[in-house]
């Protein structure tokens, strides 16, 4: 089986969404981290890598 090629995605046609996305995701992991309940040492709110 062949590797799968990934297009060719240019930043500087996506910045302003890229930007917007990145926003959301931290919206969204506020909200989750305001929500959860208190663990020790803020085990309960998980960090995912950053997309950039």
């Amino acid at each position: 089986m062949p590797a799968a090629v990934w297009p060719d995605l240019p930043y500087t046609a996506w910045r302003e969404t890229a930007a917007t996305l990145q926003l959301w995701t931290q919206i969204d992991g506020k909200v989750r981290l305001a929500l959860t309940s208190w663990v020790n040492h803020s085990r309960q709110a998980p960090s995912y890598a950053e997309i950039v």
